[in-house]
């Protein structure tokens, strides 16, 4: 039996569509389709920690997330377990990134992760559930397989979701965050720098990278952040 789909599914699917589809020239409906989810299931309250410690109580320290995800030292009670933590670490990460202003104010008091950080445990979190490809997982590997790869790509069209939505801007990305232009080859889109990421390449610094995802089917590489 099909799960009943939640009330405000069709209302973020046309706003993630317009994003990914409409301003960054991505169609990849298993991806949009997953991001709608994502924000359907953070819209309810309580969902954005869902990983638990050994007590039963949220973990909303990221590094707290990634020890729980350990199946010998951790939380995660086995390799299904980690597989489920890392997902939800991934979701977490791709969220609160995009939310990149927020996250910059907290930044500043220390008490919340910088966008560096979630970047890499989202792109790593998300690999680690790409592996996990044979019998129940098979089919849903390679999605996570894009999600890890192109990260940043994925977190940008998010925080454009927000924009439309009227919940934020699009970040001022700092260098730190590593976007790639070099295969970025979509329509104009304006940060809230007033840049556009379609300028000369010159006007951003050199590590500076923005990563269109792979076509569905091809092959991705293992994450640089991943050791």
């Amino acid at each position: 039996m099909q799960a009943q789909a939640h009330p405000l599914e069709p209302f973020f699917h046309q706003a993630v569509r317009n994003s990914y589809e409409g301003k960054l020239g991505l169609h990849d409906p298993e991806l949009t389709g997953y991001i709608t989810r994502l924000l359907c299931d953070f819209s309810e309250g309580g969902n954005l920690y869902k990983v638990i410690d050994k007590t039963g109580r949220p973990i909303e320290d990221l590094k707290g997330m990634i020890e729980a995800a350990d199946p010998i030292f951790g939380s995660a009670s086995s390799f299904d377990a980690e597989r489920s933590v890392r997902k939800c670490i991934g979701d977490y990460a791709l969220f609160a990134g995009s939310m990149y202003s927020e996250a910059k104010d907290a930044e500043r008091n220390g008490n919340r992760p910088s966008l560096e950080e979630l970047i890499q445990a989202g792109k790593e979190s998300y690999f680690i559930v790409s592996q996990f490809n044979l019998f129940e997982y098979e089919t849903e590997a390679p999605l996570f397989a894009r999600l890890s790869e192109s990260f940043e790509f994925c977190l940008l069209g998010l925080a454009l979701v927000h924009e439309e939505l009227g919940l934020g801007k699009p970040p001022a990305l700092a260098p730190k965050a590593r976007w790639s232009l070099k295969r970025f080859s979509g329509p104009r889109l304006h940060l809230l720098s007033g840049r556009s990421i379609a300028e000369p390449e010159s006007m951003y610094p050199a590590e500076f990278k923005l990563t269109r995802p792979p076509k569905v089917g091809a092959p991705t590489d293992r994450p640089s952040s991943v050791g």
